[in-house]
Order: structure tokens, then sequence, then C-alpha cells
């Protein structure tokens, strides 16, 4: 039973506690509402090697119905230096160095994936 209490705290409280509920992910929702959509899913991890970066991206690709999955570590990011990997549904990885290459990535693959080509 959740109680909600509507006054304020004292700050003479030695402990405080904080119970939290998980949210559903909301790409599971959508992708059963929208079976045709092309989705990306994105996982930032942190100190990670590459190998590692693409087994969990893989994992959340399967686990949410993703079509891709842009993984990237954030010990990696500094300015316009954005190492990313997009995982496909086969497996295949494409490797970007750069914000701009990843969004160009993520572009021609759903591109791609919907049979149309990318403007040049």
């Amino acid at each position: 039973k959740k109680e909600l209490q509507s006054k304020k705290l004292s700050s003479s409280s030695a402990k405080l506690f904080l119970s939290l509920t998980q949210t559903p992910k909301v790409i599971a929702y959508i992708r059963k509402l929208q079976p045709k959509a092309v989705f990306v899913g994105f996982k930032l991890l942190v100190s990670v090697s590459e190998a590692e970066l693409q087994k969990v991206g893989s994992a959340l690709l399967h686990k949410n119905g993703c079509d891709f999955v842009l993984a990237n570590d954030l010990k990696k990011i500094h300015g316009q230096q954005h190492f990313g990997l997009l995982i496909d549904k086969n497996g295949q990885t494409q490797k970007a160095e750069t914000k701009t290459e990843i969004a160009d990535l993520i572009v021609q693959a759903t591109t791609n994936q919907m049979g149309g080509k990318k403007n040049e």
C-alpha cells in the first residue's frame, strides 16, 4: 500500500527512504502499436570495450524488437568526437567517430530499411 505524505519533512530526520517504481520501456509498447515502423534504440554505457558495446547493444535490439541500436560509451564522447556502433538485426555493425557520422549512419540505415534512398 502506498502512503502519500502531504506535509513538510523535518530537516532533523536522520534518514529518509525513497522507493522508486521501474517504468516500462516505451519502445516495446510502440512496437506493438506500429509493427511496421523502423525503430532505433540507443544504449549508452560507460568504460566498456567495443565487444561489450556490441553485446549489450545486440541484446537491447532483440529484447525490444528494434531494427537498429546505436551503442556508445560515455568515456568516448568528447566535443565532436563521439564513437558509436550502429547494430542491425543481422548483427552487422557500422562504426562512426563523430555526431555527424552517427546521424548520417542512422539516416542511411533507416532510409534503406524503408526501401528508399537518402537524398544527397
